[in-house]
C-alpha cells in the first residue's frame, strides 16, 4: 500500500466518524500536538485538547450536531516525511 492510499484511507475515517459525530473517534484521529486553524477562531488552536474544548463549546452554546459529511475531490500531496490531504466537504448539522 502506498503512502497516499494509507492517508486516503485515514482520511475516509476521519470523514466517517466526523459525519456520525462520534467526537471520541473522530478526536482519537489526531495527534494530541496537533494544531488546527478555522476562520471562526480568531488564533490557531495549539493542541487536540483545545479543539476538543472549542467543539464542546459549540455543541453547548450553538446546538452544533453533524448529522452527515461528504467528502469530494480528495487530494494528497506527498512531501516526504509529511503530506498534506485536501478535500471538498459537505456537511449537515
Amino acid at each position: 500500500m502506498s503512502a497516499a492510499d494509507e492517508i486516503l484511507g485515514a482520511a475516509r475515517h476521519l470523514v466517517q466518524v466526523f459525519g456520525r459525530h462520534d467526537t471520541a473517534a473522530y478526536f482519537d484521529c489526531f495527534a494530541p500536538d496537533a494544531t488546527f486553524i478555522f476562520h471562526t477562531s480568531p488564533a490557531r488552536l495549539a493542541s487536540r485538547d483545545e479543539y476538543q474544548r472549542l467543539w464542546r463549546q459549540w455543541e453547548d452554546q450553538d446546538d452544533f450536531r453533524v448529522r452527515s459529511c461528504t467528502s469530494a475531490q480528495p487530494v494528497v500531496q506527498d512531501l516526504g516525511d509529511a503530506a498534506v490531504f485536501s478535500h471538498e466537504r459537505w456537511l449537515s448539522r
